[in-house]
C-alpha cells in the first residue's frame, strides 16, 4: 500500500524540477577575465525534497498511518484500510502541490541571490564560458526558510 510512497514522491520531485529550470532568471553576462560568463545552477531535487520541512512531517505521518494500517490489517478491518489509504493519498498529493507551489516560488530569489542566470537539473555538456554551481543546500535553506515564516 505505502510501498511505492517514495517512488511516488520523486516523480513529483522531478515535475518540480521542470518548473524551476528558468524561473525568474536574468541573463546579464558575468565578467571573468574579460571574458563573458554566464553561471548556471544545478540542484539534486530529492535531496531538496527528502529534507524539506513539511516533507519531514509527512514522514512522520507516514509512520503513524503505517502503524494504524497495520493494527486494522491485524484485525481484519478492511473498511479502515481502505479509509487510511484514502488519507494517505489525499495528504500526498496536499504535500506535492505545496512543495511545487515552494519550489516555483524560491526559485527566482535563490537565482537572484546567488547570481545565477539559470537552474538546471543536469547539465550535459558545457562550454567553456560556463560556470556550474550547485544550488541545492541553498534552494532547501529557502524553502525551509518560507515554511517556517
Amino acid at each position: 500500500m505505502f510501498a511505492t510512497m517514495k517512488t511516488r514522491l520523486a516523480a513529483g520531485a522531478a515535475l518540480v524540477a521542470a518548473v524551476g529550470i528558468a524561473a525568474g532568471l536574468t541573463l546579464a553576462p558575468d565578467h571573468h577575465d574579460g571574458e563573458s560568463k554566464m553561471t548556471i545552477g544545478t540542484y539534486e531535487p530529492q535531496q531538496v525534497f527528502d529534507n524539506y520541512h513539511r516533507t519531514v512531517e509527512f514522514f512522520e505521518y507516514l509512520e503513524q498511518i503505517q502503524a494504524e494500517a497495520m493494527e486494522a490489517q491485524q484485525a481484519g478491518d478492511q473498511d479502515r484500510l481502505m479509509e487510511l489509504e484514502m488519507q494517505f493519498q489525499q495528504r500526498q498529493q496536499e504535500l506535492m502541490e505545496r512543495f511545487e507551489a515552494a519550489v516555483e516560488r524560491t526559485m527566482p530569489s535563490v537565482a537572484s541571490d546567488q547570481n545565477v542566470k539559470l537552474i538546471a537539473l543536469e547539465i550535459v555538456y558545457s562550454a567553456d564560458d560556463i560556470d556550474e554551481k550547485d544550488l541545492t543546500t541553498e534552494i532547501l535553506d529557502k524553502l525551509n526558510q518560507n515554511a517556517d515564516g
